[in-house]
């Protein structure tokens, strides 16, 4: 429909645009434009079969068209200018019956042509029954006028032949005038009941996404909430017990083997809170500036093993079996990316398995992928956390040790995994071991 409208642009200006007009106004711009060419066909009509005084009538008639089309498109006086045509009309139309021949004349029919526009036009019912009741009114009293005094009215036909003509041809203009009238109505009408459905639509549109819009602000809202509550909480504590070990190896004569102990108490939780803080780190700079991927060919098995320096001492420590790939696999993707994935795995791997126990890393080149693995055969995901395992809306567990962590780490993992094109997917029995696939096409 807008595409019809927008072929006829001079049409379009002409009867000003949805945003500037009503339907009314733009109705009544349009029937002041039709009138005009109605009026503009009769004149050489008039002249032609001598009916002089209708022709003055119909140039004083368009005239007044021009100055209340002015008045509505130009001034905004819609409802002045529809008053005045109304009252104009109808004294035109009278002034015609009278000058034209009557009831004799091609004018009766006018009348009707007089009151449609003004049924259109009127903005309310009270509105549209006055027009009603002065039309009927005017056009009874002009035929009583008639038949009480037939010398009023002027004008007779030279021969029936003229009459016969200047009746077809009256005719065909009302006729064309009510045709290309009711049309452009019926097609406004429509052009405006299917704006308002897009409207609608447009607006159940925003709704909807408004509406998904403050679901993820609440959720995003949510999940900063738990992160600060997690930061305030498990950043607060390894930071105090750093203080803490470091005032007493300063302050604090110890025997050798405590000293040894502390210190290896105060490496652990520097590892532990530099683990944090990278996360951290790595996932606020994801949310504020989103992820940059620099794909390159990387050696995974030189990657993972100069990931894991920590790890592998981590795991002597703990008495974990860690074992890491001894074949050279190549993919092309982000290495720093994929060190912070398997880190993270691994750590985890490490913290939920029991001295004594095992954790495997995997590099395993498919047709067309990658797959990495981190298994373990450590205490498993307990099934009710598992669809929660990549959210923050899950409750970090200690490690078998007592081994703290935020959370954050597997969401991290997920995100970063998802930014390589790649997928994060599971396999846990609790009691037997977990194991974590990273697969990179």
């Amino acid at each position: 429909m807008s595409t019809q409208y927008r072929q006829f642009r001079p049409w379009a200006t002409l009867k000003g645009s949805p945003d500037e007009f009503s339907l009314q106004g733009r109705i009544f711009h349009s029937v002041c434009a039709f009138a005009m060419m109605g009026l503009l066909v009769s004149v050489p009509i008039n002249y032609v079969f001598q009916q002089y005084e209708a022709l003055y009538l119909l140039f004083v008639a368009i005239v007044l068209l021009i100055i209340y089309f002015v008045l509505s498109r130009v001034a905004k006086r819609v409802e002045l200018a529809i008053g005045l045509f109304g009252v104009t009309i109808n004294v035109f139309f009278s002034l015609i019956f009278l000058f034209a021949g009557g009831i004799n004349g091609p004018n009766l029919l006018s009348f009707w042509i007089a009151l449609f526009p003004m049924i259109v036009l009127s903005s309310s019912k009270r509105a549209k029954l006055i027009w009603c009741a002065i039309n009927i009114s005017l056009l009874t009293t002009l035929l009583y006028v008639q038949y009480r005094y037939p010398d009023w009215v002027s004008f007779e036909y030279n021969t029936l032949s003229d009459r016969l003509w200047d009746h077809l041809f009256q005719y065909i203009i009302l006729s064309s005038v009510l045709y290309y009238g009711t049309s452009y109505i019926i097609t406004n009408y429509e052009f405006e009941r299917r704006s308002a459905a897009d409207r609608a639509e447009a607006i159940r549109g925003q709704h909807l996404e408004i509406g998904m819009q403050k679901e993820e602000l609440e959720r995003l809202n949510t999940e900063k909430d738990r992160m600060f509550s997690i930061i305030a909480h498990d950043l607060r504590t390894p930071l105090g017990n750093i203080h803490n070990y470091m005032d007493m190896l300063f302050h604090t004569a110890l025997e050798p083997d405590k000293r040894q102990y502390i210190e290896g108490e105060l490496k652990k939780q520097l590892a532990g809170t530099s683990a944090l803080l990278t996360n951290l780190l790595t996932w606020a700079q994801q949310q504020i500036k989103g992820i940059t991927v620099k794909s390159e060919p990387v050696n995974l098995r030189t990657c993972i093993r100069d990931a894991l320096e920590i790890e592998l001492g981590t795991a002597r420590a703990k008495g974990v079996e860690l074992t890491l790939p001894d074949e050279d696999v190549v993919a092309h993707t982000d290495r720093h990316m994929i060190q912070i994935i398997i880190r993270n795995l691994v750590n985890n791997a490490l913290k939920f398995t029991e001295p004594n126990g095992r954790v495997r890393v995997s590099a395993i080149a498919t047709a067309g992928a990658v797959a990495i693995s981190v298994a373990d055969n450590g205490i498993g995901i307990p099934e009710e956390a598992q669809d929660r395992i990549f959210t923050l809306n899950t409750d970090p567990n200690a490690g078998t040790r007592n081994e703290r962590g935020v959370g954050l780490g597997l969401v991290l993992c997920k995100e970063l995994s998802e930014a390589l094109g790649g997928t994060l997917r599971f396999v846990s029995t609790p009691g037997k071991g977990t194991t974590f696939i990273l697969e990179l096409r």
